[in-house]
């Protein structure tokens, strides 16, 4: 159940700041590794890889933005 909904916020998330579908399909490849490899580690670990994640991916896509305007 909470890997579906955190599934469902990541693609939410990517769809309110209008991330390219590609950016949001990686960061539901990695979390589900994440959640799949990390199994044992505790819920913060998972927590925080999340946000790394996507804090990860929105950087990319500001950098990708701000060259194409370049």
């Amino acid at each position: 159940m909470a890997l579906a909904l955190a599934i469902s916020l990541t693609l939410w998330l990517s769809k309110i700041v209008k991330l390219p579908p590609f950016i949001a399909r990686i960061a539901v490849l990695t979390l589900l590794l994440v959640v799949f490899v990390g199994q044992g580690q505790s819920f913060n670990y998972i927590v925080e890889r999340l946000i790394a994640t996507l804090f990860g991916a929105l950087i990319a896509w500001g950098v990708s933005a701000g060259f194409s305007k370049w």
